[in-house]
């Protein structure tokens, strides 16, 4: 599962807004579904009746839609705590 984090630029935010540049509808959708906290394997798993996959992130931030936002504290302290408990 892909953990990185993403959220929407001033383009991406404007997209929303206007439509001015004249997103697919379903890029669309994914885009307002950035926000800078849930991780891509979140955000695929919502999208997945849609057909959408990594490939629709990269356009995303290929195009200047999105860009990776750090990671928050919490979040990065839960996945540290998966890695480290020990195996049986």
């Amino acid at each position: 599962m892909n953990t990185s984090i993403y959220d929407k630029t001033a383009k991406g935010r404007e997209e929303i807004a206007t439509r001015v540049y004249r997103l697919a509808p379903r890029l669309r959708i994914l885009l307002v579904m950035m926000d800078g906290k849930h991780t891509v394997g979140e955000l695929l798993a919502d999208v997945a009746g849609l057909g959408l996959d990594e490939t629709a992130i990269s356009d995303l931030l290929e195009e200047g839609f999105i860009v990776r936002a750090s990671a928050s504290p919490a979040r990065t302290a839960r996945a540290q705590n998966r890695c480290a408990q020990p195996e049986d």
